[in-house]
C-alpha cells in the first residue's frame, strides 16, 4: 500500500539515484530534473516550476512538495530523470483526513467514529474516572481546584497580592541568605527607579554594625556613584568631618600648614641644606652650590665641573670636556668620508677612484680603451675611451 499523504500538505521526498552504466553505483554530483503527476496525469513540473533534486551524499538526493502539490486526490506520482542514471520514482496517495484509519477504541471511543474531523475520546483513560478529567478543567479554566500536594511550574508573574499578606514574620528564619542568591541577580538593573529611598529605611537600620567586615569598599561601589550630588546640605562632608578624617585638631588648616616652610627653608634665607631630593620647575635668579643631577633650560653661567650636557652649548667651553653624547672618531671619520664633493660622488669614493688610478693595475692602453683596477682587483674603477688628443670618455666607479 502507498504512503498517504494529507491533502494540501507540504512532504519532503527523499530518494536515492544510480548510474546507468552499471545500476549499483551510487550517482552523485547529478543535476537530476524532478516532474509529477497528479491522479494519473500526465509528467509536469511541480506548482513551483521546473525543480532540481538537491543532492545530499553518497548518491542521496530530496525536493519537497508543495501545498500545490498535493492539492488533488488520488495518486501522487514523481520521477527524477538526468541522461546518465537510471530513472528514479515512487508513488503517493493524497487522501482527506478522514481517510486515515485510527482505532479510537483504544480511548473509549467507537470504532471509527469521528467528531468535527477528530476521534472520540473517553477521558476516564486518564485516571480510571472523570474526577481527574474535572480536576484538570478545573485547574485550567480558572473556576479553582483546591488540590494537595500538587507540583507548581515556574511562577513569572503573581498578580492580585494582598497587601501585607509577605512579612517579615510570614518568611522563615534564614530563608533569604546571601548564599541563596544567585550572583549578580540583585543590581541596579533589578531595582526600580526610587525603590529604596531615606524615606523607606527605618531610623538607624543602616549602621555600622549592618556591614560584613569589608562589605563596601572600592571595588563594590560603581565608577561615579558616590560624587558632590550625592551628600546633601553638607552635613557629611563638611570641615569638622575632613579634619576629623586627616587627624587635625585645630579648626584653621593655616595653622596646621605654618610650619612647614620653616622645616624645609630657612625662612630668612631660603636656603637648602643637605642632600635634598626633589625637583625645582622656574627660574633661579641666585647660586647654586654643590652638585646639580641635571639641569632643563638655559643656564646663564655655570662655575665648577659639569658632569654631562644634554643639548645645544650656545657659547664657549674653557677647559677639557670629559666626553660629548654621539661624537666619536667613528662619526667623524663617517661624516668626513661622506661628505658629497660633487654631484653625487663622496670623499670616500674619489679616494678610491685617485687609488685605482695611481697603484690599481691597468689594461686596454694599446686599444684606446684604458681601464683601471681596484686594489683588490675585483672591479673597473675608471673605464675610458681615448684617442689622440686624450679622454674621449670616462666612466667612473667609486662604490
Amino acid at each position: 500500500m502507498s504512503e498517504r499523504i494529507p491533502q494540501s500538505s507540504s512532504k519532503r521526498v527523499v530518494f536515492r539515484a544510480f548510474l546507468s552504466s552499471d545500476h549499483v553505483t551510487p550517482a552523485t554530483g547529478k543535476t537530476i530534473a524532478i516532474t509529477i503527476s497528479k491522479n494519473g496525469g500526465a509528467f509536469a513540473n511541480p506548482a513551483a516550476g521546473a525543480t532540481n533534486a538537491t543532492e545530499i551524499a553518497s548518491g542521496f538526493y530530496y525536493f519537497d512538495l508543495g501545498t500545490g502539490d498535493t492539492d488533488t486526490l488520488g495518486p501522487l506520482a514523481y520521477r527524477g530523470a538526468e541522461g546518465t542514471i537510471d530513472d528514479v520514482g515512487d508513488c503517493y496517495t493524497v487522501a482527506t483526513g478522514l481517510e486515515f484509519a485510527a482505532n479510537v477504541t483504544q480511548f473509549g471511543g467507537v470504532a471509527g467514529t469521528f467528531s468535527g474531523g477528530r476521534p472520540e475520546v473517553n477521558v476516564s483513560h486518564i485516571s480510571g474516572d472523570s474526577a481527574a478529567a474535572d480536576n484538570c478543567e478545573a485547574w485550567f479554566d480558572g473556576t479553582g481546584y483546591a488540590g494537595t500536594n500538587n507540583v507548581i511550574p515556574t511562577v513569572t508573574t503573581v498578580n492580585g497580592l494582598a497587601a501585607g499578606v509577605i512579612t517579615e514574620a510570614s518568611i522563615a528564619a534564614d530563608a533569604i541568605t546571601a548564599a541563596k542568591i544567585a550572583t549578580g541577580a540583585i543590581d541596579a538593573d533589578a531595582i526600580a527607579a526610587d525603590a529604596i529611598t531615606a524615606a523607606k529605611i527605618a531610623d538607624g537600620a543602616i549602621d555600622a554594625a549592618t556591614f560584613a567586615a569589608g562589605a563596601i569598599n572600592a571595588a563594590a561601589i560603581a565608577d561615579g556613584a558616590i560624587d558632590a550630588a550625592t551628600f546633601t546640605g553638607g552635613t557629611l562632608l563638611d570641615a569638622a568631618g575632613i579634619r576629623a578624617a586627616l587627624g587635625l585638631a585645630a579648626a584653621n588648616l593655616d595653622t596646621q600648614l605654618s610650619g612647614v616652610p620653616t622645616a624645609v627653608w630657612g625662612a630668612g634665607t631660603r636656603q637648602l641644606t643637605g642632600t635634598q631630593t626633589f625637583n625645582l620647575t622656574g627660574s633661579i635668579t641666585g647660586n647654586l652650590s654643590g652638585s646639580v643631577g641635571s639641569v632643563s633650560g638655559s643656564v646663564a653661567s655655570v662655575a665648577g665641573a659639569v658632569g654631562s650636557v644634554t643639548g645645544d652649548v650656545g657659547g664657549n667651553v674653557a677647559g677639557s670636556v670629559g666626553s660629548v653624547t654621539g661624537l666619536t672618531t667613528a662619526t667623524i671619520a663617517a661624516a668626513v668620508w661622506g661628505y658629497t664633493l660633487e654631484g653625487a660622488m663622496t670623499a670616500i669614493h674619489w679616494a678610491r677612484i685617485v687609488l685605482a688610478a695611481l697603484a690599481g693595475k691597468s689594461s686596454g692602453h694599446s686599444t684606446s680603451s684604458p681601464a683601471y683596477r681596484d686594489l683588490a682587483d675585483t672591479k673597473n674603477r675608471i673605464t675610458a675611451t681615448t684617442d689622440a688628443d686624450g679622454r674621449t670618455s670616462v666612466t667612473l666607479d667609486g662604490s
